[in-house]
């Protein structure tokens, strides 16, 4: 009996790790996209970079998004996601 308890706490404890390490790459994924977008803006503001690669970048970030936003995650983590969504989003009109 004692080693099903170990074992169970063991499977546990590799499944929060996963969920942890799950969570810290949707973080990485959402920094750089956040990074991606606002240097992008930069360069679209000065004219370094053409309209169609900014709606390019605007909408891959949103697909990308939307696609890590299936997975479960924490809530600040699904809040961060949805204001880099709104950014690209913004970026996408503005090429219009």
């Amino acid at each position: 009996m004692a080693l099903r308890n170990v074992a169970a706490a063991g499977l546990l404890l590799v499944a929060a790790a996963c969920q942890k390490d799950e969570e810290h790459d949707t973080r990485e994924t959402l920094r750089s996209w956040r990074s991606t977008i606002e240097l992008v803006q930069l360069q679209r503001e000065r004219h370094n970079v053409p309209a169609s690669y900014a709606k390019q970048v605007a909408r891959q970030a949103a697909d990308d998004i939307a696609k890590e936003l299936k997975k479960p995650h924490s809530r600040s983590t699904r809040e961060e996601a949805t204001r880099i969504i709104a950014l690209a989003g913004r970026l996408a009109e503005e090429q219009r």
